[in-house]
């Protein structure tokens, strides 16, 4: 026969609540990621247009094949293409 004591079960108490605290803080930042997450995905298929680095005069200018700063023509190698804004944010 198994005797509880009154501490034993305040232990166990104690112990399920720090669980049930524990799950729910695991469980937060799980879905404060998820938000995160989706918010940084979402950026990247807004409706602003692509931005690159002139190859000519450096300048930060969207990618339409002419600098909006020298209208040189832009190269049309697609590795030349930076996906950043204006921040520096991909």
């Amino acid at each position: 026969m198994l005797l509880v004591t009154s501490s034993t079960a305040e232990s166990l108490v104690t112990a399920a609540v720090l669980a049930a605290v524990g799950v729910l803080f695991l469980l937060r930042i799980h879905v404060e990621f998820e938000l995160l997450h989706a918010v940084a995905s979402s950026e990247t298929s807004s409706s602003q247009p692509s931005k690159t680095n002139c190859p000519s005069c450096g300048a930060r200018t969207t990618v339409d094949g002419v600098c909006d700063y020298c209208e040189e023509p832009l190269a049309d190698d697609s590795t030349a293409t930076d996906r950043t804004d204006e921040t520096g944010r991909f």
